[in-house]
């Protein structure tokens, strides 16, 4: 079924093609569902029928028995369209360009102008293609100006793996954008949905595509899929077997969790509060994230709850400290709460320089490693209710801060390069971490450090254009 495809088939041709498979696997005993077999027929049509697919798959979707008609009413109206204008003169529609540069057109502007059927359209002079086609525009009023262009989306969606986000660090911005209510003013909250039957191997294979059709899967970020129509915004971000749904439509984001539903056993855990041990405050002007209870397991793993707390998470002398040779006897558990505190990072930008120098020896930790480690936990404890702020009305404006040590590290003399970078006034991302190569000047080591800034901005300009 996945290979058929219409190509010079006619229309009839090929519906009994598609026909025959089902009926086929019928018989074997592999009954293909409904909104299935509309997803596929519609998948094989490929180029030219890119309107009439986006038509029939706005909710509500018709049924297989209702599609097929409509398929042959939509070909008989365009034959009808290419035999009246046979003969007829050309036209194009064309959007002037004011700047008299084909070289810099501003390719984030929708044209409202196509050559594509319009005057077609209007040379239609049998009645009963006339109303097959407009019957089918009035029960789905899809046309071109009316969609975005992610709307149109290549069927492929099944191809794509659930995997982890990119770095839950930059979730920050995710849940700056998207858990911001709704991209609207009208304040849909965003929703947290779980199915506990799915196991960690869970893939875009075990979802319908239909469901999926309509969302445009992010360059930036494998794990967020959007969905821009005339129905409203829809914004999915998806880990393992969770999701953070929003969008700027109840009605819309409804459907599609029923139509999750109706595939899966699902549970709706409401409003977002809590989210892969990062904890959401929220209020009317901002919302706070943090990991105070992330925090405490750190600190409780380490058997140190109740430890004295301290102002600072590493002392100015910190090499000459973990300069000790004697091993740490366990560098398991050495390894354990260094990865957990790489987590704890995502809200706590803070720890991001001393938490990078521990991992440096994660291969072989000694004990003054490890007092270096007890002292980044002693201000963790002290600082439990440290978190993120994030604004809700705030600009779009990009920017990004980055700074060098030059020849930092005695043993191989790299610089380390230390970024952040905000959006408006809420800082989204972050890191601190030794440059791959050794700067022969300081100034290598900041330009060094300005492209990882600018390569970041690229990532993030890119991730905010797909919402």
């Amino acid at each position: 079924m996945t290979m058929l495809h219409k190509g010079t088939y006619s229309i009839n041709e090929y519906i009994g093609k598609f026909k025959s498979i089902c009926d086929n696997l019928t018989a074997i005993g592999k009954t293909v569902p409904d909104k299935n077999k509309v997803f596929w027929l519609l998948h094989g049509l490929g180029h030219g029928y890119e309107n009439f697919v986006t038509t029939m798959l706005k909710p509500p979707v018709p049924s297989y028995n209702d599609i097929v008609p409509l398929l042959q009413s939509h070909e008989a109206c365009n034959l009808t369209h290419k035999a009246e204008s046979f003969g007829r003169p050309q036209q194009a529609y064309y959007e002037q360009n004011i700047n008299g540069d084909a070289n810099k057109r501003n390719t984030n502007t929708i044209s409202k102008f196509s050559s594509k059927g319009k005057e077609l359209v209007q040379g239609i002079t049998n009645a009963t293609s006339l109303a097959t086609h407009d019957t089918i525009a009035q029960q789905y009023p899809v046309g071109d100006q009316q969609l975005e262009p992610t709307s149109r989306i290549q069927l492929n969606a099944k191809e794509y793996v659930m995997p982890e986000t990119r770095e839950p660090a930059v979730q920050s911005i995710r849940e700056q954008s998207i858990h911001d209510s709704s991209p609207s003013s009208d304040g849909e909250p965003a929703t947290v949905l779980n199915d506990s039957n799915t196991s960690s191997s869970t893939t875009i294979q075990d979802v319908p595509a239909y469901i999926f059709y309509n969302h445009h899967h992010s360059a930036a970020d494998p794990s967020l899929f959007t969905c821009h129509c005339i129905r409203g915004t829809l914004l999915i971000l998806v880990y393992v077997d969770d999701m953070i749904l929003t969008g700027d439509t109840p009605e819309f984001l409804e459907w599609f969790i029923q139509e999750l539903g109706n595939e899966f056993t699902i549970k709706d855990l409401g409003s977002l509060h809590y989210f892969l041990g990062i904890e959401v405050h929220s209020s009317d002007s901002r919302l706070f994230l943090c990991q105070s209870k992330y925090a405490q397991d750190i600190l409780t793993r380490a058997q140190m709850i109740g430890c004295k707390p301290i102002s600072t998470p590493m002392e100015i002398k910190a090499r000459s400290t973990a300069s000790s040779r004697n091993p740490y006897p366990d560098p398991t558990h050495y390894q354990s709460i260094i990865g957990a505190l790489q987590y704890l990072m995502f809200t706590r930008p803070d720890l991001s320089y001393s938490v990078n120098f521990v991992c440096q020896f994660m291969q072989a930790p000694t004990v003054g490693h490890y007092q270096v480690v007890k002292r980044i936990l002693r201000y963790v404890g002290g600082t439990l209710d440290y978190g993120m702020k994030v604004l809700r009305q705030s600009s779009l404006e990009l920017n990004a801060f980055s700074d060098a040590d030059w020849a930092e590290c005695p043993i191989t003399r790299r610089s380390t390069t230390g970024m952040c970078t905000f959006l408006g006034g809420n800082c989204v991302s972050w890191s601190a971490k030794k440059q791959t190569t050794v700067a022969r000047s300081s100034a290598e080591a900041e330009y060094r450090s300005m492209a990882s800034a600018a390569a970041e901005l690229t990532w993030l300009s890119t991730l905010l254009r797909d919402i």
